[in-house]
């Protein structure tokens, strides 16, 4: 029950992951010529993208109303904020 709402928010981004999944190519590298400090560099482009990408499901929430839908659904709340957790440390350790 809880890994259909991780998949929710990655419908939710499914328009923007192509984009996102390219800057996290791009951005370490180019990053990495400009500074010598690599690691540093692609810590913040993953920290960039995982802010990114929850800052969009959370627009997309607000706009649409999807939280207070989701408090109609027989999901706790517990689960809810769970998923939110899942999806961000997805997001930061899958790149």
């Amino acid at each position: 029950m809880l890994i259909n709402l991780v998949l929710k928010d990655f419908i939710l981004i499914k328009k923007d992951l192509l984009f996102f999944m390219a800057f996290a190519i791009v951005a370490p590298i180019y990053l990495a010529s400009q500074m010598m400090a690599s690691s540093i560099s692609f810590f913040i482009v993953v920290l960039f993208i995982a802010y990114l990408s929850y800052n969009h499901v959370m627009t997309d929430e607000y706009k649409y109303k999807g939280t207070s839908l989701l408090c109609a659904t027989p999901y706790m709340r517990k689960s809810v904020v769970l998923a939110k957790y899942l999806d961000v440390s997805f997001l930061c350790c899958a790149r």
